[in-house]
């Protein structure tokens, strides 16, 4: 990793304590399974709508958000600037989409 700019690394690092951040609050916020699963719906919305949809979080679920975070941030060190861009800009569009269709999906499993 010495190969690349120091900036690109603390990019990385950054998503990675954001990443961590993000699984406590969605923890908090799930409570157990007693919780109201906002927090889990808006930091890791995919995840969530693929548990919402097959009525469990199950591995797939799981795994996605322990790289989701991560992936983001090692785009810069595996792509060029234009396409890191391109894939943080994709990942910003997809979050929001997904987010806004856990949250207001009818199921009444983890609300």
């Amino acid at each position: 990793m010495t190969n690349h700019p120091k900036h690109k690394i603390s990019w990385l690092t950054a998503w990675i304590v954001f990443e961590v951040i993000a699984l406590f609050l969605a923890f908090l916020s799930a409570g157990g399974g007693h919780g109201d699963y906002l927090f889990c719906k808006l930091l890791f919305p995919i995840p969530m709508y693929i548990g919402i949809v097959q009525g469990k979080i199950g591995i797939v679920s799981l795994i996605l958000s322990l790289i989701q975070y991560p992936l983001v941030g090692i785009a810069p060190l595996l792509l060029s600037f234009r396409h890191a861009k391109y894939f943080c800009i994709l990942f910003a569009v997809a979050h929001i989409v997904f987010a806004v269709m856990a949250v207001t999906h009818p199921s009444t499993q983890f609300r």
